[in-house]
């Protein structure tokens, strides 16, 4: 295990806000025996026309503050200001391969809490650019989905070739995603790094939330975002197909994107839930729901969600993509269409062969206690430090 180095993540979600992701979990992990910031994307003057919404309030006031959140003894998060959003500079950018939301960062980042960083690990391309101003004696990009699939951004794919040519190494969270990003960089080292599940939080007993007191019967639960990588139409076709299941989605939604099953009896929508509470939602419920839709970038998606339902005890029905199948997890069945969705759910409520306990020591080696074990020798095998 990494000890006694000074790691910076540069990634994309503040910490001890409504979404926790891997880069939250793997800072904590690290800064166990080491020194780590956990930098999320800026906070720009565009925020102040969404000053209302909760969580853009909270980063303003943040990064107006200039407040570095201490996560525990070892572990800072810190989201900054920027002058010029990534929307603005992306296009300048394009033409001159200079980053002026990297540049007009308050606090600065050639500011003396980034001097000294043995390792940074990029995982957001809008921060192209740090790299080359903070100079660690290691740089690790690590994208978490296919970023240029994802927003249909050309621009996001001249940042990630930019970046690659500064790395010393590159991780990937799936094998495609891996395999498609090595090939702007062949001869630097890469290592296929899953995402995990903070095991303990999910699989220790929490009683039944109060949300499911009236809701009777067999319940299959959905949670993340609700937007154009989930099928609304599986999620209809199961309601309609399998009336007596009760369907929870658990996550934050816009009108537009719940039409077609806003009216279904069976379908309940809750809305965004903190991370605290999730787990009593999983372990009340009897399967949990990956129904992808066919948006180019799930391809390359390593669901911490996967393993969150399992350590939760409950078994996973997955649309069918390369990188699921290649994972081969007993817990998931994987289905490629309307009918076999249906009947693989339909099987499960039926079937209590496989056991909770089964389940959750499949999810057990996907710990992030274990994911920070293989970076951490993955680094170690850099023989940079």
């Amino acid at each position: 295990m990494l000890k006694n180095k000074k790691i910076l993540f540069a990634s994309h979600t503040l910490m001890n806000g409504p979404f926790v992701v891997g880069s939250h979990h793997l800072a904590r992990e690290l800064s166990k025996q080491n020194d780590v910031i956990h930098l999320s994307s800026p906070v720009t003057p565009l925020h102040f026309a969404k000053w209302k919404d909760k969580v853009t309030n909270y980063k303003l006031k943040r990064s107006l503050r200039n407040q570095r959140v201490k996560i525990n003894d070892n572990l800072i998060d810190i989201v900054p200001f920027s002058l010029i959003p990534w929307k603005m500079s992306r296009h300048f950018f394009n033409s001159s391969k200079l980053n002026y939301t990297c540049s007009t960062m308050i606090p600065g980042i050639k500011s003396d809490i980034f001097q000294h960083v043995d390792v940074l690990i990029l995982d957001q391309p809008s921060f192209i650019g740090i790299e080359s101003i903070i100079n660690p004696k290691i740089t690790i990009y690590r994208p978490t989905d296919l970023y240029t699939d994802m927003e249909d951004d050309e621009v996001i794919r001249k940042a990630e070739a930019l970046i690659m040519n500064n790395a010393d190494a590159l991780i990937g969270t799936s094998e495609p995603v891996l395999n498609k990003i090595r090939l702007l960089n062949k001869k630097i080292p890469r290592q296929l790094i899953e995402n995990g599940v903070e095991f303990e939080h999910f699989n220790t007993y929490r009683p039944e939330p109060k949300d499911y007191a009236h809701i009777k019967g067999p319940k299959a639960v959905y949670m993340g975002a609700i937007d154009k990588r989930l099928d609304m139409n599986a999620i209809f076709e199961l309601a309609r197909g399998i009336p007596e299941l009760n369907l929870i989605l658990i996550g934050p939604y816009e009108e537009k994107d719940i039409r077609l099953i806003r009216y279904e009896k069976n379908i309940f929508l809750f809305g965004t839930r903190e991370y605290r509470d999730l787990p009593g939602y999983l372990q009340a419920a009897d399967i949990g729901l990956l129904p992808l839709s066919d948006h180019p970038s799930n391809q390359g998606r390593s669901p911490m969600k996967l393993y969150e339902y399992a350590a939760s005890g409950i078994p996973v029905v997955a649309k069918k993509t390369t990188e699921l199948e290649r994972r081969k997890d007993n817990f998931i069945s994987i289905y490629s269409d309307y009918k076999e969705l249906i009947n693989t759910v339909k099987r499960l409520l039926d079937d209590a062969s496989l056991e909770s306990n089964v389940i959750k020591e499949e999810a057990r080696k996907y710990s992030w206690e274990n994911r920070a074990l293989l970076l951490s020798e993955f680094i170690e095998g850099l023989n940079k430090l």
